[in-house]
């Protein structure tokens, strides 16, 4: 299952002018989709989390969790004839500002702040987030739960 390429070609800010700015022109990329991700399967046991060293930038990180499409407030993704209708709705959490991830091969290397992110995220999805990459090499990773 590859959710996060469906969201990123749905939502990415790269595609101006395409389908990304009629599916949803009001969401940067950077914003996690919290109530899109809510349509996968019921059979995932995990998820993958990838670029979390980039939102180091930000002393606020925005969460998507939930659409108001006339004046109903609902918490997975409206169908794409309400899309233009739909007010994504945020839930906003500190940041780590200024703080290199990509060193971090661990979950205690991680700024609480971090942690707090990914356990959000967990709650979100009801799905535990089993890999963390923290930088562009392949070996920045943080594996949790492991056997």
């Amino acid at each position: 299952m590859s959710v996060t390429a469906v969201v990123d070609a749905t939502w990415g800010d790269e595609g101006k002018g395409k389908i990304t700015d009629a599916l949803h022109p009001r969401m940067p990329s950077s914003v996690f989709k919290g109530a899109a991700m809510r349509v996968t399967p019921s059979s995932t046991t995990s998820g993958a989390l990838t670029n979390l060293d980039v939102l180091s930038y930000l002393d606020e990180i925005p969460l998507c969790t939930a659409y108001r499409v006339d004046g109903v407030e609902r918490s997975d993704m409206p169908l794409t004839r309400y899309l233009d209708r739909a007010e994504p709705l945020f839930e906003h959490i500190p940041g780590w500002q200024g703080q290199d991830l990509t060193g971090a091969r661990h979950w205690q290397d991680l700024p609480v702040a971090a942690q707090r992110y990914v356990d959000r995220i967990e709650v979100l999805l009801e799905t535990p987030v089993d890999m963390i990459s923290v930088g562009p090499h392949r070996d920045a990773l943080i594996y949790r739960n492991e056997a």
